[in-house]
């Protein structure tokens, strides 16, 4: 396979910033609007996360980036062509691993792995160490004589993941790839999606886990069809809480006295939030120079402090944040527009 094929440019070759780019992309099935009016990026090299609860349109968002279907509205471009017009070269650039993937049954692991590499048009050179890389990353070598009838979920799972890497592609479309499988496999898949990334491959991950948006560069949240966010995990924090939050444990009961103190700091964006008899939650601007100007300010007043210090605010709390903020939105648009 050529570099341009794993995902290396070619001396010569114009310079592509998006590998895959929604301009308002709209679909729906009858009644239904799986995806509304989205507008979402893929840069080259990058790792973009697709999290929402079920039905909310991330698989159909896939579906719409791989050309499986086509948009009611918007247009869908890879590498800067509309999806429906790729060249078979192009496609042959590109892995796909659906939710529901087709197995062969009644072919043993190496075998599915064998007739899906000449599907997609592995040499036959190359091929022996492609499978060998293939079964070692979801450590299945051992299993390579099981027919696939007979494997459990979680190694079907992992078939048909190392079937959608198995030619090396430039840009990977994996939905749900973790999925029923245990966690420390699940870090080395990571360990592994984090290689291709560093190798200058693009990758679009829809997650049920949602801590794993921890590995990516950009984490897309959607909820009824509708992107309701699109940040670095840095950024989605800064998004849903308005800052870093830090938890502040004074050494007495709190007083009011230093909770107003505290908000009127200028590095200070909001309210303080009890949450213990002697701790609260602050949002600020940036972590590290709030937790000195504040550490410094209150350990000299009379309102001493036993610790500042980041609080880690876990995904799935952002995602519950996010995903109930927007429920409540539409509650009040559609009371609004019946008043």
């Amino acid at each position: 396979m050529s570099n341009t094929h794993s995902g290396t440019r070619s001396l010569g070759a114009p310079a592509r910033t998006d590998a895959v780019r929604m301009s308002g992309v709209t679909k729906q099935f009858g009644d239904l609007t799986a995806v509304d009016d989205i507008d979402l990026d893929v840069r080259e090299g990058e790792i973009v996360a697709l999290i929402g609860p079920s039905g909310s349109g991330k698989t159909t968002a896939v579906r719409l980036m791989t050309g499986i279907v086509l948009p009611a509205r918007g247009e869908v471009t890879v590498w800067g062509t509309p999806v429906a017009k790729l060249s078979a070269a192009d496609k042959k650039r590109i892995g796909y691993l659906p939710q529901h993937p087709a197995l062969v049954p009644e072919l043993s692991i190496i075998e599915n792995l064998q007739f899906h590499a000449s599907l997609v048009g592995v040499p036959l050179l190359r091929r022996r160490s492609r499978l060998r890389s293939a079964l070692e990353l979801v450590e299945l070598g051992p299993h390579r004589t099981t027919r696939a009838r007979d494997a459990s979920g979680g190694m079907r799972r992992r078939l048909a993941l190392a079937a959608a890497l198995i030619h090396d592609p430039a840009l990977v479309f994996l939905d749900e790839p973790t999925a029923g499988i245990d966690p420390v496999l699940r870090q080395q898949i990571w360990e592994h999606l984090a290689e291709l990334k560093s190798s200058g491959h693009s990758m679009v991950v829809t997650t049920q886990y949602v801590g794993e948006a921890q590995f990516c560069d950009r984490v897309a949240v959607i909820s009824d069809g509708r992107l309701l966010a699109y940040e670095t995990p840095q950024g989605l924090r800064h998004h849903v809480y308005g800052g870093d939050v830090l938890k502040v444990e004074f050494e007495s009961a709190l007083d009011p006295a230093a909770l107003a103190m505290i908000e009127a700091r200028p590095e200070v964006r909001s309210a303080p939030t009890e949450t213990g008899a002697r701790t609260i939650d602050v949002v600020v601007d940036e972590a590290g120079p709030a937790i000195a100007s504040l550490g410094q300010a209150l350990f000299g007043s009379a309102h001493p402090v036993v610790s500042v210090e980041e609080r880690t605010v876990d995904f799935d709390a952002m995602f519950v944040e996010l995903i109930e903020r927007s429920r409540a939105d539409r509650i009040d648009q559609d009371e609004e527009s019946h008043r």
